[in-house]
């Protein structure tokens, strides 16, 4: 049985699974992974793999709570 998107967005342990990569996509060892690279328009590597992952929190986020405002 498929579950939907907005079946997958009810579920709790979907959210504690988000909460846990990210916590683990924004730990030392995984920054550390960027360090002294060059990146993309000459903005550090850094600074765009923070900007990428901290814009699918908040996109995440919102979807959440578009999801559990119905």
């Amino acid at each position: 049985m498929a579950l939907s998107i907005r079946d997958l967005f009810q579920q709790k342990e979907f959210w504690i699974y988000l909460f846990l990569l990210g916590i683990l996509l924004l730990n030392w060892p995984i920054l550390s992974l960027t360090e002294g690279k060059s990146g993309i328009l000459g903005l550090p590597l850094i600074l765009v793999y923070l900007t990428s992952i901290w814009l699918v929190i908040i996109i995440l986020l919102f979807l959440f709570e578009l999801r559990s405002s119905d």
